[in-house]
């Protein structure tokens, strides 16, 4: 595997695979060359830190939900069902089993926030496109420092609250918790909780119907088949 690109896939699958049964916190860089067949300091050439493979890992993991909510809800035309639809794909499949350790340590380690980028305003992802959208169909006035405040940086840290504190989750299901702490705020006015929560919870639950994978344990990044 003399590809470059092939060999920094492969170190990424096995650390995928790794995170998975160990824990991002009880996987070291050694661990990881060793079962990628390389070098550790062919691992440091790609990635200076282990917060960087499960940084990219995570991007990886969040670009395939975004992928099939694009397919399955037009962002421009309602956006708030993208919104609502996001927080709750990422909970329902990083939530369950083979996933879940991963889950805990990626909130533990602060690793959601990182991967925010820092210049999304002057390149915005199919999120900050949808909490705009939000802004300019309820006519909510927000600048983009607001908008990302209370719907992304609060969105996640009452995530990361409600995954690492169990006695949290007696108030409610986490999805819907996100999603009416981050639109009370955004509109205090808005009343109609209950019907997005359905209707992204159906829609979620049509798109792991269609696709169960997401919900198995696979490779994320592309490499040849090994001799």
């Amino acid at each position: 595997m003399k590809d470059p690109e092939n060999r920094k896939n492969r170190i990424l699958n096995q650390a995928w695979r790794l995170f998975l049964a160990r824990g991002f916190g009880g996987t070291s860089m050694r661990q990881i060359a060793e079962a990628a067949g390389v070098s550790l300091g062919l691992v440091t050439y790609y990635f200076a830190t282990k917060e960087t493979v499960a940084l990219e890992i995570l991007n990886r993991f969040l670009g395939i939900f975004k992928e099939h909510l694009e397919r399955a809800v037009d962002v421009d035309e309602d956006p708030l069902l993208y919104s609502a639809s996001l927080v709750r794909l990422n909970y329902r499949v990083m939530s369950s089993p083979p996933f879940e350790l991963f889950y805990k340590d990626a909130m533990r380690n602060d690793l959601y926030f990182r991967t925010i980028p820092e210049d999304r305003g002057s390149n915005p992802d199919e999120s900050l496109r949808s909490l705009r959208r939000i802004n300019e169909k309820y006519g909510l006035g927000h600048s983009d420092e607001y908008l990302e405040l209370f719907g992304t940086y609060l969105c996640v840290s009452m995530e990361r609250t409600l995954v690492l504190y169990p006695k949290t989750r007696a108030v409610g299901h986490i999805p819907d918790l996100v999603f009416r702490t981050y639109m009370g705020h955004l509109d205090p006015g808005f009343a109609d909780f209950e019907t997005y929560c359905r209707r992204s919870d159906a829609l979620v639950e049509g798109i792991l119907r269609e696709h169960p994978e997401l919900l198995e344990v696979r490779d994320l990044f592309e490499e040849p088949p090994r001799e």
